[in-house]
């Protein structure tokens, strides 16, 4: 398996993100958990070498994204903040990004934890930036959307941080009782 951290954005509320496909009953989200594994591909996911992905492959609803963001190069951070947006969104304007420094000058900014949340004290910067590009990315966009979003890892505090940078519900490695971490989000 390569080598990668795991991350964790978890999506608690009723509802649904866009609502039912045409044909489809109308069904509630309670949990939806998205996990992202840098440098993972489907190929190294084996009952062997990562049983319980592959379990989850096995028996839940599984697909693949792969992010792309503003910059021509996606970074850790444009990941994040893109999934947070609904669209291609940028943490440095790609017109000052250096090609040869790789992510190195687009690192995950800072989360500061507040329990039982966090702040993104970047966050107002990076909305203001997003504004005046031309994707129209809209940071904070998913936690304006849901009732509740939970993060685990700083990259997921990206992603379910509001335009003021709040996270409503965080914690900086998976916790080790889920269950608790899930009850704290009104289902």
């Amino acid at each position: 398996m390569k080598t990668g951290r795991i991350v964790w954005v978890m999506f608690v509320g009723a509802g649904s993100l866009i609502g039912p496909a045409p044909g489809m009953a109308h069904t509630s989200l309670e949990h939806a958990v998205v996990v992202g594994v840098p440098r993972l591909r489907w190929t190294d996911v084996s009952p062997s070498a990562t049983p319980t992905l592959a379990n989850l492959a096995d028996h839940g609803s599984v697909g693949t994204l792969s992010v792309r963001s503003a910059p021509a190069v996606t970074c850790p951070a444009e990941g994040w903040l893109t999934m947070g947006a609904g669209t291609y969104a940028a943490i440095k304007n790609p017109d000052q990004i250096n090609a040869q420094a790789g992510c190195s000058e687009r690192p995950l900014p800072k989360v500061e934890i507040r329990a039982p949340g966090a702040h993104v004290p970047a966050m107002p910067a990076i909305v203001s930036l997003n504004e005046n590009l031309r994707f129209g990315a809209k940071p904070g966009w998913l936690s304006a959307s849901l009732p509740c979003v939970s993060a685990i890892g700083s990259g997921a505090a990206l992603a379910a941080a509001s335009s003021s940078g709040d996270v409503r519900q965080y914690a900086p490695a998976f916790p080790s009782d889920i269950s608790e971490f899930l009850r704290r989000c009104p289902a």
